[in-house]
């Protein structure tokens, strides 16, 4: 399940995390309690992005993907703070 929180400065997305290994990426089969939802952030800026993603990354548990230039386009980076939620970090580079 995926859901969207917008304001007029700010969205961030939050989505449900599969046990299914086949989706779980750089994650256990199993997920412990508490860590089933990732929290998306949208960008304007890379400089902004950067900014949040340093500050969550201090006493991070986990970075399993720095931030960085990928082949969709974007600038993404994903992390696990200190408290277990997870967090993905998007750019979108503006389309020339």
């Amino acid at each position: 399940m995926h859901a969207t929180f917008r304001s007029a400065d700010f969205c961030f997305m939050a989505s449900d995390v599969s046990d299914d290994p086949a989706y779980a990426c750089s994650m256990p089969p199993r997920n412990p309690a508490g860590s089933t939802v990732s929290l998306s952030l949208d960008f304007t800026s890379v400089e902004e992005q950067q900014r949040v993603f340093d500050l969550l990354a201090r006493d991070a548990k986990a970075i399993p993907m720095p931030l960085q230039d990928t082949f969709w386009g974007a600038r993404f980076g994903m992390l696990t703070d200190k408290f277990g939620i997870k967090w993905l970090f998007n750019y979108d580079y503006p389309q020339k």
